[in-house]
């Protein structure tokens, strides 16, 4: 029988073995900075070191998934955090300028062709839930249920379309 402090220490290992790949996964998944997404993986950490102190936490339950769960609902309250944060419109250095060059247009132009394109050649299965999930807004259950497909499933495909996009727009 392992204890509980070793399967904690285990744990502990484990997770930063797979840090940076978590803290990429959220960056890429949130459309955020690496260091917004350190900043919840943290907040996660925390959560986790926090709830074996408080012993909800116990070596009968997968300790990655609660921590996957808790950094995901870090990364919910990080967005609903900086949903809320006032603007400052003192600062004028915080908007984009409205002087556009020409090149800015043409890079613009540019990357929105691709963009198109990397979209045009993804394939049915993945396009189908990434477009109910993320240009139409829908939960994965719900995507789930309109595809007719475990939530497992949409998950994957919804993952599987982003990874497709940014290889596709790296190129």
């Amino acid at each position: 029988m392992v204890s509980f402090s070793d399967y904690f220490v285990d744990l502990v290992n484990e997770l930063e073995k797979s840090k940076d790949t978590l803290i990429r996964g959220v960056q890429l998944r949130l459309g955020i900075s690496y260091c917004d997404a350190e900043d919840c993986f943290q907040n996660a950490y925390v959560g986790l070191v926090q709830s074996s102190i408080d012993g909800r936490l116990d070596s009968d339950r997968s300790g990655r998934g609660y921590f996957c769960e808790s950094l995901r609902n870090a990364c919910l309250d990080f967005l609903r955090l900086k949903r809320k944060m006032p603007v400052n419109l003192e600062d004028a250095s915080s908007f984009p300028g409205s002087s556009k060059g020409p090149s800015d247009e043409a890079v613009l132009h540019e990357d929105l062709e691709r963009y198109e394109r990397a979209v045009a050649s993804m394939p049915c299965s993945c396009y189908d839930a990434f477009k109910l999930y993320v240009v139409d807004g829908l939960s994965r259950e719900e995507v789930a249920q309109r595809l007719g497909l475990r939530l497992n499933a949409v998950s994957v495909r919804v993952h599987r379309a982003e990874k497709f996009l940014m290889k596709k727009m790296t190129v």
